[in-house]
């Protein structure tokens, strides 16, 4: 048994003989798993493709700049800032939308593709 690093995580790694199907196809199944968990336009296509109008709703804004996740300069968070300001202005009426339904009373919901009635506890057929 020896480690192996794999990102910033050491997984252990048994010394067994495979053929190189065998090895290949377990490459393959984790890249896939890998890409299907990180494929944000995949998860945005099928809930967009499932359910009803206004119910999802994406907001996704140009960045003028790459930005890191722990960002904390004064200058690049003001560069967010003004982004997310034209963002919100350019989608003004997507965002109306979004305040409107969730201001709305809570009240079932239609899916397109299965034709289920989802009142929030459980599915019923139509």
């Amino acid at each position: 048994f020896s480690p192996q690093l794999f990102g910033n995580t050491i997984w252990g790694k048994l010394h067994v003989k495979r053929n190189p199907a065998t090895s290949t196809s377990l490459r393959a199944k984790i890249s896939n798993l890998i890409c299907s968990a990180t494929d944000t336009e995949g998860v945005h296509t099928l809930l967009d493709d499932l359910l009803a109008p206004n119910v999802y709703f994406r907001f996704n804004p140009t960045m003028s700049a790459v930005v890191s996740l722990d960002e904390s300069r004064p200058g690049a968070l003001e560069v967010l800032r003004q982004d997310t300001q034209e963002y919100l202005e350019r989608n003004h009426p997507k965002l109306a939308r979004l305040c409107l339904v969730l201001g709305a009373e809570r009240s079932a919901m239609i899916c397109r593709k299965t034709n289920c009635l989802y009142d929030g506890r459980h599915r019923k057929q139509n």
